[in-house]
Formats: C-alpha cells, structure tokens, sequence
C-alpha cells in the first residue's frame, strides 16, 4: 500500500524499461484508511491512457501482502515452495549470473564474503550446475 499525501510513485514502464517517477496526491481508500490502493493507482494510470499489461503466465504467482495475515500467507508458500523445488524464488544473484549481468568470477569473489550458510551452499550449487552444462 501507499501511504495518502505527497510521495513518489513509479510511471508505468517506457521505452526501453526506463523508470520514471512523477509526485500525486493521493486519494484515501475505499475502506477508510490513509493508504491508497494499487487498483486505485492503476485507474489513475488508465483514465490517462497510460496503463499497460502482461499476461501472468503459468508458473508465476501474484501474492498479495497487504495484511499481517496475508504477509504470513505469502512466506509460508515461498517456504513451501522452496523446500519442495530445492529452488530459490528471487535470488538475484542467480539471477545476475544466469542473465549475464554477472561473470562466475564475480560470483565466487561474492560468496567468498558470505557466512558459510544453506544460500551460500545453494549459490555454490548453482555455479557448479551452469560450469557443468557449459562443458
């Protein structure tokens, strides 16, 4: 949720995945409190014709998080997700290294300065996994 008053929001996405950021007021919810809803937020951006969308395919999951309960809700199912795949969900230095923004240099010289722990464990396997399937 965002908080009612001045702030700065994201613009949706321009050419080129540039980001912008522009200042709103933003209107209270529909239930009372000061926070301004999401779906509030992307009526903003559609009446100015402004909105774009993505199909959310299969494999993906939008978790809601904007209560206590459905924060709890959400950790439980990356936990059991996770422990079911041996996968991390969002490891961005997975990510890095798959997507090529990082070398397998850049990586060791990470996990060197890592605590010896289950990630650390999980990054080393996946090093060895893409070094394997390289050759």
């Amino acid at each position: 949720h965002l908080r009612s008053g001045s702030h700065a929001e994201p613009a949706p996405r321009r050419a080129q995945n540039h980001r912008r950021f522009r200042s709103t007021r933003a209107p209270s919810s529909s239930h009372g409190t000061r926070e301004t809803e999401i779906v509030d937020l992307l009526k903003s951006y559609l009446v100015k014709k402004n909105l774009f969308t993505e199909v959310i395919t299969r494999g993906v999951a939008w978790l809601d998080t904007g209560t206590p309960q459905a924060l709890l809700e959400a950790a439980n199912f990356i936990a059991a997700v996770e422990q079911r795949q041996g996968l991390k969900i969002a490891c961005l230095e997975e990510i890095s290294l798959r997507m090529g923004f990082v070398t397998h240099q850049d990586l060791k010289s990470h996990l060197k300065t890592l605590p010896h722990c289950d990630y650390k464990q999980y990054l080393d396997d996946v090093m060895q996994e893409i070094t394997n399937a390289e050759g």
